[in-house]
């Protein structure tokens, strides 16, 4: 995914990752839909204000996301970083791993 990201570029996507918990013996599978804005660092400031309303739209047609990130850093979308804010907003019933 990073390596597809352009610093002068507004992309919207989303995408699918299984939430695995297999602490109690019986192995759950739960899907969970992560939204993604990212906004190139090089972006201009009129067209950086735009997004706000292009990621409405997104957000009407991508609805029921677990996770919705608006990014501008490569290291923001890796698989560690984007299980760790899944995890922190898992709730009470946490998985034991992501798969991506």
């Amino acid at each position: 995914l990073a390596g597809h990201l352009d610093e002068n570029r507004v992309f919207f996507g989303g995408f699918r990752v299984a939430a695995i918990d297999d602490s109690t013996g019986v192995v759950s599978n739960r899907p969970k839909f992560v939204a993604i804005t990212w906004v190139g660092d090089k972006m201009g400031a009129m067209a950086k204000a735009k997004v706000t309303m292009q990621r409405a739209d997104f957000a009407r047609i991508f609805q029921g996301a677990h996770l919705n990130i608006q990014v501008s850093d490569e290291s923001e979308v890796t698989p560690d970083s984007i299980a760790g804010q899944l995890q922190a907003n898992a709730g009470a019933h946490k998985p034991s791993r992501y798969e991506f």
